[in-house]
């Protein structure tokens, strides 16, 4: 039995332009996921890994894990979101943010994401940490410092020995008075108790006319440091005070930056889905993919067994 004209099928290469034209919006309607499937969106996932890293110093690097997360499907909420810890030197750099570099050292820096399932560019939240000694001694060359920590060394076992003499000073006045007043809580004590009646010895008498003579205190030792390296040290919180100030602002750049690169990414990500859906795209798969050169049309380009 011979197939009747109007139940004859076709490969795509053999149906007219205009059945090649519904072929096509045919595909797109009822095979759209042979267009994006799992592995293209992996695909796309490692892209957007890719981009971050190389284009912006963003992703796993010093053994922090770096993820990707997107959804882009025109709904709200939808968009691409990243989060992990930063390699703050490697982003600096890769910026080109000369005037940053300075707080490469003092600087971490973490992306999070609250909640994955919105994934736009305001689903994220950036925290930067300013870390160091706020004296600004971690801006003070190695000689410097160590005579300064010298300095302050010396300064605290010499107020340590001040107040220890001086605590044993005080100590030697208030002792004969508080020995008296013990003494007169026993003798209170035992007065007119136990078996026999007891005759206390005659009350303890207090009498200040008979202490020794005390030692006066010694004077508080100087805390302020030598004058060089007062004028160091000064400096040096001076210069960490900048710092500071300049991380405020970093941290500002760095929010904006975030939600930049976010809206890059998605607009590529959208770019690519519309073009594996575009006319273009799937004439070529059509053509050249032997999974879509299998499908079979009717002449006006009607998709078999959808």
């Amino acid at each position: 039995m011979t197939e009747s004209e109007e139940d004859k099928t076709y490969r795509y290469t053999e149906l007219s332009k205009k059945a090649r034209d519904r072929a096509i919006r045919e595909v797109r309607d009822h095979k759209y996921e042979w267009l994006w499937d799992s592995i293209d969106a992996d695909q796309l996932t490692e892209d957007f890994k890719d981009i971050l890293y190389n284009t912006h110093g963003l992703g796993e690097s010093g053994g922090y894990p770096f993820e990707v997360y997107w959804s882009l499907g025109y709904c709200q909420g939808d968009g691409v979101c990243f989060t992990g810890q930063v390699d703050v030197e490697k982003f600096i750099k890769t910026q080109k943010l000369r005037d940053y570099e300075k707080l490469i050292p003092f600087l971490g820096v973490v992306i999070n994401v609250p909640n994955p399932r919105y994934c736009h560019a305001n689903g994220m939240t950036v925290e930067v940490s300013f870390e160091g000694e706020k004296d600004g001694l971690d801006l003070v060359p190695r000689e410097q410092r160590k005579e300064i920590n010298d300095w302050y060394w010396d300064t605290t076992e010499r107020v340590k020995e001040w107040n220890r003499i001086v605590d044993m000073r005080r100590r030697a006045i208030a002792y004969p008075y508080e020995a008296h007043r013990v003494r007169l809580e026993e003798w209170e004590a035992r007065r007119g108790k136990g078996v026999k009646s007891w005759i206390p010895e005659p009350m303890p008498v207090y009498d200040p006319a008979n202490l020794p003579p005390v030692p006066p205190e010694p004077p508080e030792p100087s805390q302020e440091p030598p004058k060089r390296l007062a004028r160091i040290m000064a400096r040096a919180k001076a210069e960490w005070k900048e710092l500071e100030e300049l991380s405020f602002e970093f941290e500002a750049y760095m929010k904006d930056k975030v939600v930049e690169i976010s809206r890059e990414l998605e607009s590529r990500g959208y770019t690519d889905i519309e073009f594996r859906s575009g006319d273009e795209f799937i004439d070529q798969e059509l053509k050249e993919n032997p999974t879509f050169m299998a499908l079979e049309f009717y002449e006006d380009g009607k998709l078999v067994d959808r």
